[in-house]
């Protein structure tokens, strides 16, 4: 259902990313995040069309959380008023929102890397 996609989280083999920092295995999954909502909507059609300017960087440590990194984003929606304009970036022509950001947690257990959206970015 459209809530269960709202809480995805995009895994990956930990065998798939070896060798890689763990700035790339994030950037890695956020990709994966984005392009799960190309293909399925978060609420009520919500799809984005197109991404781009993925971009990890490491936050400091917060208590009670693992590793936290901040995910800079642009994407293209399918429709004004989406899910997508909500917390930040700026709207731009052709339904770009450009300059968004989500917090994001990494966590690495059973054989797998993975990301979980915490909120909106710093």
């Amino acid at each position: 259902t459209s809530s269960d996609n709202a809480k995805f989280e995009p895994r990956v083999s930990l065998s798939e990313v070896n060798g890689l920092s763990d700035t790339d295995v994030v950037n890695r999954l956020f990709i994966l995040y984005l392009d799960h909502f190309k293909e399925k909507s978060i609420f009520n059609g919500e799809k984005i069309v197109a991404y781009k300017d993925v971009k990890a960087r490491k936050v400091p440590h917060v208590n009670g959380y693992g590793d936290l990194y901040s995910v800079s984003y642009s994407v293209q929606e399918t429709f004004w008023g989406s899910y997508w304009e909500a917390g930040n970036g700026h709207i731009a022509e052709d339904s770009w929102i450009l300059g968004k950001s989500f917090v994001v947690e990494l966590t690495k257990e059973n054989g797998e890397a993975k990301l979980r959206i915490i909120g909106t970015g710093l």
